[in-house]
């Protein structure tokens, strides 16, 4: 198992390359994000919209008491963990849905792209709890658990004015040019997104490129290539983080099953995976790699499937935690 890397807030970092929609060239812009795997879209989100999310979203986790109700600040209850949270209350707000479908965010990315985009469904709730280590996401690749294809890209949107203290989001520029790497358990490191799963990631050694970051502010859109390596900064404030994410992709690609499915949706789906699994006594590493393919085929979970996804496993590339050809869409 690999430990997490230790890396505080005053780690040095570069600064984040930034773009504006409307005043540099849209070629300009896909060649930078070409360079560095990622683009920071400085203001190119309505503030308003932004800021109706945060209150919602704030609102609930006042109520699950994890926020502190008497603060104009998202300022977290002591003690508290992301783990507390129940997200089923936060997916049944509108306003996170009218953030990700607003016009701004829709020219922000058709521009990255340099063609129409499909805005996913799959708005990941991001809510970093000061000091709350066993949660903080190692350095990964999201193309690692989604291999639909490689064509996608994330969106992430601060819902405040986030300086790296609060625990921002740093990327390796220049590290999606190398491709998936390989994925490693990290010891003590957990999801709070799919509760209870260890955390993988890419070693230290293993990651190409320069660590960037920058603080954000409300209206900020960052996009970053589905291999480009990405990692949670250590919360040191006593603020709680928030974010969202989704998922977008080319409109004329064929509909991406997980992209087009929420968090509860996801949760589901993976339970009902482990349960057959634990029935044909598929646990740990080989459970995670067959739910990370039934994510990627989409169908109903069923014996059935998973036998056939089992077989697939046994005959693919021993290389552990990389894809073989088959595994990675192109």
């Amino acid at each position: 198992m690999t430990q997490p890397s230790g890396r505080g807030s005053n780690e040095p970092l570069a600064p984040f390359h930034e773009v504006r929609v409307g005043r540099d060239h849209p070629e300009d812009i896909r060649g930078s994000f070409e360079e560095n795997g990622y683009l920071l879209f400085k203001g190119a989100l309505n503030p308003e919209i932004v800021l109706t999310a945060r209150s919602d979203i704030a609102g609930v986790l006042q109520r699950q008491g994890v926020m502190q109700e008497d603060s104009a600040e998202p300022r977290a209850t002591p003690g508290a963990s992301a783990v507390e949270v129940d997200m089923g209350p936060l997916y049944r707000l509108k306003s996170p849905w009218e953030l990700m479908a607003s016009p701004e965010l829709q020219e922000a990315v058709d521009i990255a792209f340099g063609e129409k985009v499909r805005v996913g469904r799959s708005i990941g709730f991001r809510y970093s709890m000061p000091i709350d280590a066993p949660y903080l996401t190692p350095p990964h690749q999201d193309h690692f658990y989604i291999r639909e294809t490689d064509e996608f890209r994330m969106i992430w949107v601060p819902l405040m004015d986030m300086e790296i203290a609060n625990g921002g989001l740093a990327i390796a520029s220049g590290s999606h040019k190398h491709g998936l790497q390989e994925h490693v358990e990290f010891d003590g490191v957990y999801s709070y997104f799919f509760k209870g799963r260890t955390q993988k990631g890419v070693r230290t050694e293993d990651t190409h490129g320069v660590w960037t970051s920058s603080r954000f502010e409300v209206g900020d859109l960052l996009m970053f290539h589905c291999c480009a390596v990405h990692r949670s900064l250590p919360n040191v404030s006593g603020l709680v983080r928030l974010s969202l994410n989704t998922i977008t992709y080319p409109a004329r690609r064929p509909t991406m099953w997980q992209a087009e499915r929420t968090g509860p949706e996801l949760e589901v789906f993976r339970a009902e995976v482990e349960r057959i699994c634990k029935a044909q006594g598929i646990v740990g590493d080989r459970f995670e790699e067959i739910q990370i393919m039934a994510f990627k085929q989409g169908d109903d979970p069923s014996p059935e499937l998973i036998a056939k996804l089992a077989a697939q496993l046994e005959r693919r590339s021993p290389a552990a935690g990389l894809p073989t050809p088959e595994g990675a869409a192109g």
